[in-house]
Formats: structure tokens, sequence, C-alpha cells
């Protein structure tokens, strides 16, 4: 009888483990999935940008910039400068560096294919003056915020600036991360903005729309995430050396 008994809990426990598994691969691939949508929707954004022709977001604009230099596709630049972001990771870090922040360099090629994609779908969209660009422009803000929103409560693999901004705030841990952010964007702007006056004697791909994302596109990503709230538990592969990096006392 109490073999019976001893066998049939061991089955229970069993069958309880089974199942706490498929959940956990089930909360796995739903994570996963969003994560790969809130990229997407991203691109979705930037492709507006494009189509608006009023500047480009931040971290954003030297690939643009770089792709009317060397007369390569918007996507490709992209995609090279964020490897080169992860290289940049890798000499901040040095033995730090954990070999699966290399992930980024997959999730760039991915980020790129997504933005020729979204490029391609919204090549149909041809503004007709000023007005009818900043319309293209707020929508492309939209997107942005939306992307965001979806894509940072994942917390999985962050895009390679992000990336960068933490190595940054891992090493030099008296700067928060948000500070070391904004250095980051003003960096990146001033990249933009000398590029394009050496290489095609004017500003490229810095204007209005470039202001307005700085401005916007954080704040909008804050409301959408009140009204999408994920929960989700602690990060798989970058919560802890978040955490870390802000030292427990910063914000985003």
């Amino acid at each position: 009888m109490r073999r019976t008994s001893y066998a049939l809990e061991r089955w229970v426990a069993l069958i309880n483990d089974k199942i706490k598994g498929m959940l956990k691969e089930t909360h796995l691939f739903k994570r996963f999935l969003i994560y790969l949508i809130g990229l997407f929707i991203l691109s979705v954004g930037l492709a507006l940008f494009l189509q608006a022709g009023l500047g480009l977001p931040v971290n954003s604009s030297v690939a643009y910039v770089l792709s009317r230099i060397i007369s390569l596709r918007y996507s490709v630049c992209l995609v090279l400068v964020n490897v080169l972001l992860v290289f940049i990771q890798l000499a901040v870090l040095r033995r730090d560096f954990r070999p699966v922040s290399f992930l980024q360099i997959p999730l760039s090629f991915l980020f790129g294919w997504f933005v020729d994609l979204t490029c391609r779908l919204t090549m149909n969209i041809q503004p007709s003056g000023y007005f009818a660009n900043l319309a293209v422009m707020v929508l492309g803000i939209v997107f942005l915020g939306l992307g965001l929103s979806l894509y940072v409560q994942t917390d999985l693999i962050p895009l390679p600036l992000e990336g960068l901004a933490l190595a940054v705030t891992k090493k030099l841990v008296r700067f928060p991360l948000y500070a070391v952010k904004r250095a980051l964007d003003t960096a990146l702007l001033l990249t933009s903005a000398l590029l394009s006056l050496v290489f095609l004697r004017h500003l490229e791909g810095v204007r209005e729309g470039t202001v307005f994302a700085a401005l916007f596109a954080g704040k909008l990503m804050g409301i959408f995430q009140k009204h999408i709230s994920l929960h989700f538990s602690e990060g798989l592969t970058y919560h802890n050396s978040r955490d870390s990096a802000q030292g427990g006392n910063h914000g985003k």
C-alpha cells in the first residue's frame, strides 16, 4: 500500500513538472514573439520616417548619412553600424564582455531585414507637401513608441546601441544609464552632422524629425506601456546585467 502511494506521488510530481516545463516554454515563446513584433513595429516607424523625409531618429541617423555617402541601402548601413557598436562594446568591456552579447549581431541582421522589408511595404506612401510629410512623421513616432513599449518589456537581447549604453554604464558605474544614453545620442547626432557636412556638403538625416523623435518617442512608449502591460518576469539574458549596471538605483 505504501509502495503504491509512493509511486502515485512520484507520478503526480512528474506530471506537475512536465506541466510547469510546458508552461515555461509557452511563456518563452510568447515573450520572444512579442519581442519580434516590437522590433518589426520599430522598423515600420523607421520606414515611415524615411518616407516623411524630415530627418531620422538619432540612433538611425548615422546609418542614413552613411548610406548616402557610400550609396548603399539604408538597411545594409544600419546593420554595419549596429555590428560596429557590438565590437565597441567588446572593446569597452574586454573580459567582462559576455558571449551571449554576440547575439546582438544576428539581431542586427534581422532588424536590418525588417527595415528593408518595411521600406518596400511603405514605398507607395509618398506624401505631397510639408504637412503631409509631417503627418507621416508623426505616424512614424507613434510606431516607434509602440514598438519600443513591446520590445523593452520583454527584456531580452537589447539592440546594439542600448547594449553599448549598458556596457559603458557597467564600466563607469558612477554615471546613471539615462545620462550615458543621452551622451551616446549626442555623440551620434554630432557624428551624423559632421559626416553629412564633410562628405555631402549639406546637413542630411538630421532635421525636425530628429528632434520630434527625441522629444516624443520615449513619452509615447511610456503611455503605451501603461495600457499594454505584459507583466513579464525576470529577464532571460540581460536583466541581471542591467540591474548591476544601474547599481539598483538608476531608472531608465
